[in-house]
C-alpha cells in the first residue's frame, strides 16, 4: 500500500524542490479480469 500522508506531505514544496506527484490509470490482468490501477509518477523542478 502507498503511504498516502507521504503523498500528501510530498505535495508543494520538499527539500528545497517542488514535487509534484501524478497518477496515471492503467490496465492491469489478474486472474482473467481486466483491473484499472493507478500508477504514480513523481516530477521534480526548480523554481
Amino acid at each position: 500500500m502507498m503511504d498516502l500522508e507521504k503523498y500528501r506531505f510530498e505535495q508543494g514544496t520538499y527539500k528545497g524542490k517542488n514535487v509534484i506527484w501524478i497518477g496515471f490509470p492503467y490496465f492491469v490482468k489478474l486472474k482473467g479480469i481486466f483491473v484499472v490501477s493507478i500508477s504514480f509518477y513523481r516530477f521534480e523542478f526548480l523554481i
